[in-house]
C-alpha cells in the first residue's frame, strides 16, 4: 500500500498531522533506534524539510517493524484531527462572542472594525475582547490599518478594567508607520519585549538576551500599507512568535515565571492618538 513512498516521508506525514504530539510515542516505539529517527524526523517535519536523511550506518532511514503499526498510528491521528483543526472565532456578520465599547467597534464589510474620530478622542487604550481563553495556540487573521494609528492583538492577556475594556499582556503590534508592526509589546507590563527582527530570551530574573535574526527595515518592507496583511501568532510553552505575511517578525522565549503568561484572553486594540481605523477578518484559532 505504501510501497511507492519512502518510509521516512511517511513518518513525516504523520508528524505533520495536527495530533502528532499525542501519538509520537506510539510511532517511536515501532522504530529501530528511535532516538535517531525521532530527532531527525521531528526536525524535518517542524522545519518543513521533507528530504530524507540517511542513517550513518544504514542506507534505509527508517523501517517500521509492521505495516499494521503504521496504520494504527495513522488511524489515531485521524481520530484527533477534528479536535486540532482551525475554528472561526468571528462569524463575519456581528460581534457575537466578543465584548467591547459598541461606540468604537462594529462590523463593516465582513470585518471587525474599530474606529476613532477627532471629535471623540480616546483617553486610554481600549479593546475588543474575545469571550474565550487561549493557552498554546496558532492564531491567523487578516488585518488592515489606515494611514494613521496603532493597534495590536492581545493574547494570553488579562482584563485590567472590565468597564473600560482595558487589557494587559502580550501584544502582537500593528502600526501604520511600520515602526512597531510585528514587535512583541507587553501592554501594562514590561513594555517592548522584542523588536522586529529580534529573538529575545528572557531568563528567570527578567534579564533579556536579544539575538538579531533579520533586518527590521527589510522585514517592514514586507508589510503592505493601508492594505490587507496576514498576521499569525504562535504560542507554544514559553515561546511566542509573530509572523506577518509568512515572515517571522519577532520571537520571545520567556522564562520569567512571575511575569510570563501561559494562558489568558484574546483581544484587539484601539490605541490613543490620532483618529484611526483598524479592521480584522478571517480570524481563525487552532489550539495546540
Amino acid at each position: 500500500m505504501y510501497s511507492g513512498q519512502n518510509p521516512a516521508d511517511r513518518l513525516i506525514d504523520l508528524f505533520n498531522t495536527p495530533c502528532a504530539n499525542s501519538y509520537l510515542p506510539i510511532v517511536f516505539t515501532c522504530c529501530e533506534e528511535p532516538s535517531f529517527y525521532a530527532a531527525n524526523a521531528c526536525g524535518m517535519a517542524i522545519n518543513g524539510n521533507h528530504k530524507s536523511h540517511h542513517h550513518p550506518r544504514n542506507s534505509e532511514f527508517l523501517m517500521f517493524k509492521t505495516l499494521p503499526t503504521l496504520l494504527v498510528a495513522a488511524t489515531l491521528c485521524n481520530i484527533g484531527q477534528a479536535q486540532s483543526s482551525f475554528k472561526e472565532i468571528f462569524n463575519g456578520k456581528d460581534l457575537s462572542g466578543w465584548k467591547g465599547n459598541s461606540k468604537l467597534w462594529s462590523v463593516e464589510d465582513g470585518a471587525i472594525t474599530g474606529t476613532t474620530t477627532a471629535d471623540n478622542p480616546l483617553k486610554f487604550n481600549t479593546f475588543l475582547i474575545w469571550e474565550g481563553e487561549v493557552a498554546d495556540f496558532v492564531l491567523e487573521l487578516d488585518y488592515r490599518i489606515g494611514e494613521k494609528g496603532n493597534s495590536g492583538i492581545q493574547y494570553r492577556s488579562s482584563v485590567k478594567d472590565a468597564d473600560k475594556f482595558i487589557v494587559g499582556g502580550y501584544q502582537a503590534d500593528i502600526d501604520a508607520t511600520m515602526k512597531f508592526a510585528g514587535i512583541n509589546y507587553e501592554e501594562k507590563g514590561r513594555g517592548i519585549l522584542a523588536q522586529r527582527g529580534q529573538r529575545v530570551t528572557i531568563d528567570g530574573k527578567g534579564k533579556k538576551k536579544p539575538e538579531k535574526f533579520a533586518d527590521a527595515t527589510e522585514l517592514g518592507s514586507k508589510i503592505k500599507k493601508v492594505d490587507w496583511n496576514r498576521y499569525k501568532v504562535i504560542a507554544l510553552g514559553n515561546k511566542v512568535s509573530h509572523y506577518i505575511n509568512d515572515e517571522l517578525m519577532s520571537e520571545v522565549i520567556d522564562s520569567q515565571k512571575d511575569k510570563a503568561a501561559m494562558k489568558g484572553i484574546l483581544a484587539f486594540q484601539i490605541h490613543t492618538g490620532p483618529p484611526m481605523k483598524i479592521q480584522f477578518k478571517n480570524v481563525k484559532l487552532k489550539e495546540l
